[in-house]
């Protein structure tokens, strides 16, 4: 990025200045992080909405502020077509791990999953918290 804007504009910038670029630029694409955990209720409700069997359960920190909005806390997602994919054609074993997810708005993906008949890997469930505890894992286990 930094070899093309000196080759179209003969301009020189600073590494900062290009992640900020891109950074503003991604945002405008895609949308921020914010409004993405923002359209999580609609996520959740266009799946439901599709009358797929689905099991999901999304969680909410309540902000010290009222008139704030609330947060992300976690959301779990299993599709019946995956767990009946599971009981069809993988073996007996499920493979259970978390990792950290990073970047601007952290947290842990956790995730259940098996191997099919030709070793690839099928993500039965998956879960993404705030971070990796006792009461997640519990969470994720429960549901």
């Amino acid at each position: 990025m930094k070899e093309l804007i000196i080759q179209r504009h003969g301009i020189r910038c600073k590494k900062s200045q290009l992640y900020r670029a891109r950074s503003i630029l991604k945002d405008m694409m895609d949308g921020s992080h914010q409004e993405c955990y923002a359209r999580l209720p609609t996520y959740i409700q266009m799946i439901l909405d599709r009358e797929c069997r689905v099991i999901c359960g999304i969680t909410w920190r309540t902000p010290e502020v009222p008139s704030a909005n609330p947060m992300f806390k976690k959301i779990f997602i299993s599709f019946d077509a995956l767990y009946n994919g599971f009981l069809s054609g993988c073996r007996p074993f499920i493979g259970v791990d978390g990792t950290h997810l990073r970047g601007r708005y952290e947290g842990t993906l956790l995730v259940a999953a098996s191997l099919d008949g030709d070793n690839g890997i099928l993500p039965i469930a998956y879960a993404v918290v705030d971070k990796e505890t006792k009461e997640n894992w519990s969470f994720f286990f429960i549901i």
